[in-house]
């Protein structure tokens, strides 16, 4: 009996040992060890903060034209470049040209719902977000690039970007299409008799659309991807294009008439989403606002030095290239301040327009 009761005694103090191991504390322990362990980085401040890094994300920037255009050049050598060493690979950016990830207003709608993308589009994607846009694309409102540049760059631009923002959009910054010429199949233009009766491909804008519409030729609204296909099999007649849209993506294979017309500036815009944006700490989104003015920067300026070139091109290929005088394009500007221009002060109120105007020189 005693033995047994030795034995007993034992394996009571063995137990009562291996339990003393597992201290109530340890528990608590193993319950902090799932949390992540904290970083040594150090904050702008000098101060330790594990939550300063941020997460990886890859951008999905698209656009429409082609990798020839200074658009795409300025977003790979530029944009790319800056935002991927400013922030030391947390932010990556992948470039999709020639409309790639879908039309414009598709990739808009996915930045709008806050997934990883940006867009550099003109306006056809965003006056349907936000009508007001359409201004920047009223027919004959900027005199020339600096007076568009400087209504952008200032108290019009940051306007119209407040305007974006409550949809959830950010424009980064404002780059260059160009002024608008128009091109077609049938015949030269010189008068606004000369429109007549012409299938004239243009934006989904009203403004655009009316002021076509008043100068007796046919305007057809369709996404910029399905222009050249359009041009080949006559569905349109003709469209309406800066230089560079116009010879980069070989507009001109399709048609044999160009008239330098400059009767509306299209700008463009690197737009990305807010959610996403203000997800980056603030020193990576100030790089990525430094990366887009510096890449639209490029894209203006290459985009007007390039025009020349582009014209050269359209013109060895065989189109017949006339361009209007001051007189024949005062008449073709009669029609949209008769027009259109009634319709955009109704619609987004005169005090808009004259802002913008107050920028010309």
């Amino acid at each position: 009996m005693k033995k047994k009761l030795i034995v007993l005694m034992v394996l009571a103090l063995v137990v009562v040992t291996a339990f003393a191991g597992c201290r109530p504390s340890d528990s608590a322990d193993s319950a902090q060890n799932d949390e992540p362990v904290a970083s040594e980085e150090t904050t702008d401040e000098g101060t330790s903060d594990a939550n300063t890094a941020a997460a990886e994300v890859t951008i999905m920037l698209s656009h429409e034209v082609s990798d020839t255009h200074p658009s795409h050049i300025a977003l790979t050598e530029v944009f790319k470049t800056m935002v991927e060493e400013g922030t030391e690979g947390r932010v990556k950016v992948d470039v999709y040209p020639n409309s790639q990830l879908g039309t414009m207003q598709e990739v808009l709608e996915h930045i709008m719902a806050g997934q990883n993308e940006a867009i550099v589009s003109g306006e056809t994607a965003l006056v349907s977000t936000v009508p007001e846009y359409s201004l920047v694309g009223l027919p004959f409102l900027f005199n020339d690039l600096d007076s568009a540049h400087a209504a952008l760059d200032g108290e019009f631009g940051d306007f119209l970007n407040g305007k974006l923002a409550e949809k959830g959009v950010v424009n980064l910054a404002w780059g260059d299409v160009g002024f608008r010429d128009i091109t077609n199949s049938k015949r030269a233009i010189k008068t606004v008799a000369d429109l007549k009766g012409l299938k004239i491909r243009t934006q989904q804008n009203d403004l655009h659309i009316e002021y076509f519409k008043d100068l007796g030729s046919l305007p057809t609204p369709m996404n910029f991807s399905e222009l050249f296909t359009a041009l080949q099999q006559g569905t349109v007649d003709g469209q309406e294009n800066p230089i560079m849209m116009i010879s980069t993506n070989k507009l001109y294979e399709a048609q044999k008439y160009l008239t330098i017309s400059d009767h509306i500036y299209a700008a463009t815009n690197l737009c990305i989403s807010k959610t996403v944006l203000e997800s980056l700490s603030e020193a990576d989104q100030q790089v990525l606002y430094d990366a887009a003015a510096a890449a639209m920067k490029q894209q203006r300026e290459q985009l007007q030095a390039q025009t020349e070139d582009g014209l050269n091109e359209i013109k060895s290929a065989g189109v017949e290239v006339n361009e209007l005088s001051a007189e024949e394009k005062e008449a073709f500007k009669k029609i949209a301040v008769d027009g259109c221009w009634k319709t955009a002060e109704e619609t987004f109120g005169k005090d808009n327009i004259d802002l913008a105007q107050s920028f010309n020189k």
